[in-house]
């Protein structure tokens, strides 16, 4: 059975891993805790990614740290749907993502699962906010051996690809308010959830599941 990570707009994740050495600018980036229950948590657009004239910029707008998992080896295929928009059609911003593997305090990485500054994807739209593959479905991970109380890492963003003559913006919404999540499409301009999903199963520890319990019976709110 998959597993589908929710991106929350509110929520701090209790650790603050390094951000991947990848990202050319990561100034802006906010941290936030990923989630397998929907919290409810309004639509934000993180307008964090402000580029220079550069050539194939890439920058951070978010990472999303989960909840411990058990031991287990990480492997299989990932896919996601993010709506996203750019300032200018000049920008050529596309999606820029990695996904990870580190120590429950966040200070080691046990390995890297995913990683994607290819400019395949599609360009966002400059005019609606619209949805995008992060990234396109059947995206084979690599395979990491995770340790009990490890946690995983996701980072998005943006890559623009090109020279510009003056700084552009782009622009991602997260948030988990509503009932149906963002189609796999690249047409969708509603307001629906964005997901991050595994093929497989990840298995939590027990922490996690006691954690989970007692934010949803109230004993635990964000």
């Amino acid at each position: 059975m998959a597993t589908r990570f929710y991106l929350p707009s509110t929520g701090s994740p209790p650790v603050s891993p390094a951000f991947e050495a990848g990202w050319d600018r990561t100034s802006e980036a906010d941290r936030r805790r990923c989630v397998v229950s929907k919290i409810g948590s309004s639509p934000v657009n993180f307008a964090a990614i402000t580029q220079t004239a550069t050539d194939d910029y890439d920058t951070l707008a978010l990472q999303f740290v989960s909840d411990p998992i058990s031991a287990q080896t990480i492997t299989g295929t990932i896919k996601g749907q993010i709506k996203c928009l750019e300032s200018s059609a000049l920008a050529n911003f596309s999606y820029a993502i990695v996904v990870k593997v580190v120590s429950g305090d966040g200070s080691t990485v046990r390995g890297t699962l995913y990683t994607d500054f290819s400019d395949t994807g599609a360009e966002f739209d400059d005019a609606t906010r619209t949805n995008r593959k992060f990234p396109a479905a059947g995206s084979a991970l690599g395979s990491v051996v995770a340790q009990a109380g490890d946690r995983i890492v996701i980072e998005i963003g943006a890559r623009k690809n090109g020279t510009n003559a003056s700084s552009r913006t782009a622009t991602l919404t997260v948030g988990d308010s509503v009932a149906s999540d963002l189609p796999e499409d690249e047409v969708e301009t509603g307001v629906l959830n964005p997901w991050i999903e595994f093929s497989q199963t990840i298995k939590f520890s027990i922490v996690s599941k006691m954690l989970a319990h007692n934010h949803f019976s109230g004993g635990i709110r964000n």
